[in-house]
C-alpha cells in the first residue's frame, strides 16, 4: 500500500480495500460467524461496530455508528440454510432492540441475511423504514 493509503487507514480507521466474499462462503458460516462477518464488513466501510451479547441481547446482533457522520444503526442478522425468511420476528427483534439501545429513537434499523426475505416481509420492513440486505445485496454491501 502507498504511504497515503496507510495514512488514510491510520487516521480514518478503515481500509479502502474491501475483501470479496462469495454467497457460498456466507452460506457455510454458522450464525455467530455471519454476525462477525457483518460487523467486520461494517468496520471496513467506516463504522465503529460493536456486537451484543450472544443471549439477552434485546433482539440486536450489533450496533454500528458511522465514524464521520455519527449515524447509528441497529443490526439484526438472520443466517439461514436456504429457507426464505418470512417471520415477523425480524421486525419484533429490531423494535425491541431500538427500545433497549436507542432511547432517542434516532437509530436506523437494518435486517441482514444470507438468505432471501419473503416479498411480504420486505414490504413490511420497507413500510416500517427498516433497511434490508439479503443474499442479492449483502455480498456487495459497501456503505449504508
Amino acid at each position: 500500500p502507498s504511504d497515503t493509503e496507510n495514512l488514510f487507514k491510520e487516521t480514518v480507521g478503515f481500509s479502502t480495500e474491501t475483501p470479496s466474499i462469495t454467497i457460498e462462503e456466507l452460506d457455510r458460516m454458522d450464525d455467530r460467524s455471519f454476525e462477525q462477518w457483518v460487523l467486520n464488513r461494517a468496520r471496513q466501510c467506516g463504522y465503529q461496530a460493536d456486537g451484543t451479547k450472544a443471549s439477552w441481547d434485546f433482539g440486536a446482533d450489533g450496533i454500528i455508528v458511522h465514524k464521520e457522520t455519527g449515524k447509528k444503526f441497529i443490526l439484526q442478522c438472520k443466517h439461514s440454510s436456504g429457507d426464505k425468511i418470512s417471520q415477523d420476528k425480524v421486525i419484533y427483534d429490531l423494535l425491541r432492540a431500538r427500545a433497549a439501545y436507542d432511547a432517542e429513537g434516532n437509530a436506523d434499523l437494518i435486517a441482514l441475511t444470507n438468505s432471501v426475505f419473503s416479498p411480504s416481509l420486505i414490504r413490511r420492513l420497507e413500510h416500517m423504514g427498516i433497511l434490508c440486505f439479503d443474499r442479492k445485496k449483502i455480498v456487495n454491501w459497501r456503505r449504508i
